[in-house]
C-alpha cells in the first residue's frame, strides 16, 4: 500500500521523538521530515513517469523521480531549498503558475516562514514543516501571501492543531499525489 512508507515514518518519528532529549528535538524533527519526504516521493512516485536518463541528481526526491534542482541562486541572490521541475522552467517569464513551484522545508517555523515569500516567482510555495505549534493568525498570514504549509498527515488531521480548518494546510500525501502527480508532472513532462 502507498502509505505504509508514511505509516512507518510516522511511529519512527514520534518514537524518535519520545527519545529525545530537548536539545536534540531539532534535529530529530530535521531528520524526521526528510524521512517522510524521502518516503513519500520513493513510495509515489516509483512507477510513475520519469525515464532512467532524467533522474534528479539529489537522493532526497530522486528516488522518487521527480524533477528538481537544489538551492539554486536567483534574483537578489535568493535561495529556495528546492526547485520543481528546473531552475530554467523556474526563471521562465512565459510559464505558466503550475509549470514550476518552489519547495522549502523549515523544521520549526516561528517568523522563520517570511523568508521563503521573496522565492515565489509567479509559482506557488510549498513550505514543508513537522512544526505542530503554529498559531493561526501565522497561517492565515501565510494564506494571504500564497503559501501552502505542508505537514504530516496525522498534523494534518489532528484535533490538536489548528491545520485541519486551514485551506492552505495540505499533508505530504495531498502535495505528492494531487500537486506533483495530478496536477503538475503532465505539464512537467510536456503533455
Amino acid at each position: 500500500m502507498i502509505w505504509t512508507s508514511f505509516a512507518y515514518s510516522s511511529v519512527s518519528f514520534k518514537r524518535c521523538m519520545a527519545s529525545s532529549s530537548e536539545r536534540n528535538m531539532k534535529s530529530a524533527r530535521s531528520a524526521a521530515i526528510i524521512f517522510n519526504i524521502v518516503a513519500f516521493s520513493a513510495v509515489v512516485w516509483r512507477n510513475c513517469c520519469c525515464s532512467a536518463s532524467s533522474m534528479p541528481s539529489t537522493k532526497l526526491l530522486a528516488d522518487g523521480g521527480i524533477p528538481h534542482e537544489v538551492q539554486v541562486v536567483s534574483d537578489a541572490k535568493k535561495r529556495p531549498d528546492f526547485v520543481l521541475p528546473s531552475f530554467a522552467a523556474y526563471m521562465d517569464p512565459l510559464r505558466d503558475r503550475d509549470g514550476a513551484l518552489v519547495l522549502s522545508a523549515k523544521t520549526t517555523l516561528r517568523e522563520r516562514w517570511k523568508q521563503v515569500h521573496g522565492e515565489m516567482r509567479n509559482c506557488d510555495l510549498f513550505l514543508a514543516t513537522v512544526d505542530e505549534s503554529i498559531a493561526e493568525n501565522a497561517i492565515k498570514d501565510m494564506a494571504q501571501q500564497g503559501i501552502i504549509l505542508v505537514v504530516p498527515e496525522s498534523l494534518k488531521k489532528s484535533d490538536t492543531t489548528v491545520y485541519k480548518s486551514q485551506p492552505n494546510v495540505i499533508s505530504f500525501k495531498s502535495f505528492f499525489e494531487s500537486e506533483l502527480r495530478s496536477k503538475r508532472m503532465g505539464i512537467w513532462r510536456g503533455g
